[in-house]
């Protein structure tokens, strides 16, 4: 049981750190949002100032610019705003849709579902074997109170011989089954560590894919060809991290003296 809590643990670090991962891609989609709301709401349109309105009926107003080299400057720089205007909600959707949802979002529930099953499994015989374990501390106190009984000089009949032996066959019984519950447990616990880290695994190589299509897709956005986003990108295809895993997840980890319960 102790093995089962200390792997437990483990994996709630590991899924907390993915958590962070996932939170910092859907503050990138908010703060895409809010610079695309922004612009929306408080800029002003450049090619409508400088402006003489003549508004010849409800449907047709006459503009017609005081300075028609500055309006011509203006109109131009409000075409670029726009298209820029443009590329962040192409860039948001991005962000939004390939990576948290069809990526991040998709991996998580995958990797859930995948040893949810195993969870559910390892609780349910915890849960029987500290049943059987109280059934047991019960029979045993039954046990020794009919033995304490039999001592006594009162009186001594077969049916109390007949009463402690059947009691003692009844602490034996649940002794064994705990025994094999044990095992049962041990077995589970085992198989519940290498689907964990083969879920993990599959993560990490999924969090290798996001981080280099956020890398290319940021550098193409921000139109920022340089050193840095070059070495990044090297330094993510170089990334090894099954060794790592492994021993993160390794039974002498796991199971380590200060860990033990007794």
């Amino acid at each position: 049981e102790n093995l089962s809590k200390q792997l437990e643990s483990k994996a709630e670090v590991l899924k907390e750190s993915y958590k962070q991962i996932l939170k910092f891609f859907n503050m990138r989609v908010n703060l895409q949002n809010e610079i695309i709301s922004y612009h929306e709401k408080k800029f002003p349109i450049l090619g409508d100032v400088y402006m003489k309105i003549d508004k010849k009926s409800e449907n047709n107003t006459i503009k017609t610019p005081y300075f028609p080299s500055f309006t011509q400057l203006f109109t131009s720089i409000d075409s670029y705003s726009k298209t820029n205007q443009k590329k962040n909600e192409i860039y948001r959707d991005f962000l939004s849709q390939n990576i948290v949802k069809d990526l991040l979002l998709k991996e998580n529930e995958e990797s859930d579902l995948a040893i949810q099953g195993q969870r559910d499994r390892i609780n349910a015989l915890k849960r029987k074997i500290y049943k059987l374990a109280n059934e047991t501390a019960e029979n045993s106190n039954k046990h020794a109170k009919l033995f304490t009984d039999m001592m006594s000089p009162v009186s001594r009949n077969l049916t109390e011989n007949k009463d402690l032996y059947n009691s003692q066959i009844s602490i034996f019984s649940s002794s064994d089954e705990q025994i094999q519950l044990h095992k049962e447990l041990a077995t589970e616990v085992l198989s519940f560590r290498e689907s964990l880290l083969k879920a993990e695994e599959k993560k990490l190589n999924v969090l290798k894919e996001v981080f280099k299509l956020f890398l290319v897709k940021s550098e193409g956005f921000f139109a920022e060809k340089n050193i840095e986003f070059d070495n990044l990108v090297a330094d993510l295809e170089k990334i090894e991290f099954k060794d790592n895993l492994e021993e993160f997840l390794s039974i002498k980890n796991l199971i380590k003296i200060d860990n033990l319960a007794f």
